[in-house]
């Protein structure tokens, strides 16, 4: 079954996931436990991209193009404590509930998925392979009716190292549309989907 040539427009934004990359090597690349990283409030996503222009015989004879970084600002509620350290590197005490920062950032990978609401009620399934979180600035003030204040996250995503065997090359994200049906869509955020394992999916 071919996939569907639908134009949509974006509506919703829900199902923020996230898992840790416990190794990202040229041998493996291996996510850790998929947990649920936040209610989804708002993202936007751009990325790097830049283009060179070569002339010969006096003409443009030659376009190089490059493409850099994915960076994703995501506002969200604030984030739980334990969530908080996890997805920074701060030390958490679960016996007090409290978090300790050092003061020397430590870079942890993370995959990040999430899923975004057309306007023909499907769904576009999105898993970002490897990348990092950044906080916010935090901000508050006296209580007055209600008004109050969320959070923002940035999370950079990049190529993982690790060539995948289907395709014999690194990856950034993996997408699907809900709307071509060749997939258990259900099953979706049970792992991270890659190159190599997403064909787990294809319906029987």
């Amino acid at each position: 079954m071919a996939a569907k040539e639908v134009y949509t427009e974006y509506m919703g934004f829900d199902n923020l996931v996230a898992a840790e990359i416990t190794a990202d090597t040229l041998e493996a690349f291996t996510p850790g436990e998929v947990f649920k990283l936040a209610p989804a409030g708002e993202i936007k996503k751009s990325t790097e991209r830049d283009q060179a222009a070569r002339s010969y015989d006096n003409q443009t004879y030659i376009l190089i193009k490059s493409e850099g970084d994915d960076t994703v600002e995501l506002v969200v509620p604030v984030l739980p404590l334990s969530i908080e350290s996890k997805i920074i590197g701060s030390d958490y005490n679960e016996a007090t509930g409290s978090l300790s920062n050092d003061g020397r950032p430590k870079t942890k990978y993370f995959a990040l998925g999430y899923r975004l609401l057309c306007s023909d009620d499907t769904y576009r399934y999105v898993w970002r392979l490897k990348g990092t979180f950044a906080l916010g600035d935090e901000e508050a003030k006296s209580k007055e009716g209600t008004d109050s204040n969320n959070m923002t996250l940035t999370y950079t995503g990049i190529p993982t190292r690790h060539k995948f065997a289907a395709t014999g090359k690194p990856a950034k994200d993996k997408v699907v549309d809900e709307r071509d049906g060749l997939l258990n869509y259900d099953q979706w955020f049970d792992q991270v989907v890659t190159p190599d394992n997403e064909e787990e999916l294809i319906k029987a």
